[in-house]
């Protein structure tokens, strides 16, 4: 899979693994550090305390999402998934100056999440048959709404780092 077009993030490998949940960031939420927005992510599936440190400890970002499928979803997890992603890229990249200017830097790219995995919620999969992405892309639209509100948070941000 090509990762990049004029016009388009297509995966977050490479040079653009950053967008990526998986990438090692430290997110601290709820009182709790962990190593990935992944972890923080399948964290939040339960209200279990003893279950998030659990979680917080996982070994890597893959076995923190196979805990989270495995556990007992918290009764209004579908109403907030979404926002809890989104603070949890905030906090990602508000949080580092490196990582946001990154981020801002994709200007006027669309960032879509094209996988193989099938995973076709949080980002698109590839139709062979029809030639076209299909898919929700949540965490590439989260990742364009967090870059907007980096834009907006001041020139004086995204100068510092040009110099």
């Amino acid at each position: 899979m090509t990762t990049t077009t004029n016009e388009t993030i297509m995966a977050f490998s490479g040079k653009y693994r950053f967008l990526s949940n998986f990438y090692p960031c430290g997110i601290r939420w709820l009182g709790i550090d962990y190593p990935t927005v992944e972890h923080a992510f399948a964290a939040t599936k339960n209200h279990d305390q003893d279950y998030r440190l659990k979680v917080a400890s996982a070994r890597d970002p893959q076995d923190a999402k196979s805990m989270g499928r495995a556990v007992p979803l918290r009764p209004d997890w579908e109403d907030i998934k979404e926002p809890v992603l989104h603070q949890l890229l905030r906090i990602k990249f508000f949080g580092s100056q490196d990582l946001g200017m990154r981020l801002i830097l994709t200007e006027g790219l669309e960032l879509i999440e094209g996988n193989k995995w099938g995973d076709d919620e949080w980002g698109m999969i590839w139709n062979e048959r029809t030639k076209s992405w299909e898919g929700k892309n949540k965490l590439g639209r989260l990742l364009q709404a967090v870059r907007t509100e980096l834009q907006r948070a001041g020139v004086d941000y995204i100068e510092s780092y040009r110099e």
